[in-house]
């Protein structure tokens, strides 16, 4: 028994309507946010060199925007010629189908 469910997302079941709520429990530090512009001249990958690395970490539900992540491959590949590298961990009801798009 709990008084309240704390959730990450709204994109899951609800589990308990009338105890729910979704918090972003973990946050994110402000340097991942604020980024900022980058100049693509001076950071154009290098031979044989990428820039930066791609992960999801989580349920792998098509709800979650890995179907975004597909559009960027495409648009990416359209600009570079080739895909860039992710990593995908997690497990979930559309694993397989997710598994089979990004392979």
């Amino acid at each position: 028994y709990c008084h309240k469910v704390i959730k990450l997302s709204d994109v899951l079941q609800p589990f308990a309507p009338e105890r729910e709520i979704t918090r972003n429990v973990h946050g994110v530090r402000k340097e991942f946010i604020q980024v900022g512009p980058i100049d693509w001249q001076k950071e154009a990958p290098k031979e044989g060199k990428q820039i930066g690395e791609v992960y999801f970490i989580g349920k792998l539900l098509w709800a979650k925007g890995l179907n975004i992540l597909l559009d960027y491959q495409d648009y990416y590949k359209q600009m570079t010629g080739e895909y860039f590298p992710i990593d995908i961990y997690g497990s979930g009801p559309d694993q397989e189908e997710i598994m089979r798009a990004y392979s």
